[in-house]
């Protein structure tokens, strides 16, 4: 990764620390207001880049529809957030510890038919509370906000909510609908990252991931799409596109 994007997430780190230096409170969401934003990416390095200053932090994937944590750290996602939640005692064999520096991470886990009422249970409440005894800050990579409520089940256990935007593609309505419900789940919004740029060939802190599926707002939970719906979804982000080109052009 380039230097200096390198030492924008530094800054992103010590912006956070702030943040949430006067809480008792470390748990931090990550969130976007719609799929294929950054925001697994943009956690999964500032949580690598909290880890470098020797605090404890642990990395919760939360986004139970399309996990993506156990791919970017190359672990198993057999046992994880979900399993837990529904059997306390599993929490210490599903934990990932050190995955890089003093960075653990739990996994989504099996995926379940009802992500959002898992995460708001009072289980998950329990769970987070227990956690956040352990470390010095909790990073939780949440689905999107205009897709599903899972963000607003975990409002009263959490620090408050960043949220990543994608320069180009997230839209100034998408991102006033999202903040509009974060407020109306009472979550504290800390603030936003704005994602640009993509480095396809860079190594390191995962710049080069992105995202393969898309969210399907019927909550089928499929793993490969089909050759035709690619190449459907392919033409329809082209399309999508070109509209979005020509309204900024008679903007």
């Amino acid at each position: 990764m380039p230097f200096s994007i390198l030492e924008t997430y530094k800054a992103l780190r010590s912006s956070l620390n702030f943040l949430v230096s006067t809480s008792e409170n470390k748990i931090v969401a990550v969130t976007s207001a719609s799929p294929n934003e950054g925001k697994s990416v943009t956690v999964a390095n500032l949580a690598t880049a909290i880890s470098e200053t020797d605090k404890t932090v642990l990395l919760i994937d939360a986004d139970m529809r399309k996990p993506v944590q156990h791919k970017n750290f190359q672990v198993s996602n057999k046992l994880g957030l979900s399993n837990v939640i529904t059997d306390a005692s599993l929490l210490d064999e599903a934990l990932h510890q050190n995955v890089t520096g003093t960075l653990d991470l739990l996994t989504a886990g099996t995926i379940p038919p009802n992500p959002s009422e898992l995460l708001a249970s009072k289980q998950m409440a329990e769970l987070l509370d227990k956690l956040k005894e352990k470390y010095d800050i909790i990073l939780i990579d949440c689905a999107p906000v205009n897709v599903v409520s899972d963000v607003a089940g975990m409002a009263n256990s959490i620090a408050g909510v960043v949220m990543v935007v994608h320069y180009g593609t997230t839209t100034y309505a998408e991102a006033e609908d999202a903040v509009k419900q974060l407020e109306l789940a009472n979550c504290n919004v800390l603030g936003f990252v704005l994602n640009e740029v993509v480095h396809k060939h860079s190594a390191g802190y995962y710049s080069n991931y992105k995202y393969k599926y898309k969210y399907k707002y019927d909550y089928q939970y499929r793993t490969e799409p089909s050759e035709t719906e690619s190449t459907e979804t392919a033409a329809a982000e082209a399309e999508a596109d070109a509209k979005h080109i020509e309204g900024e052009k008679q903007a």
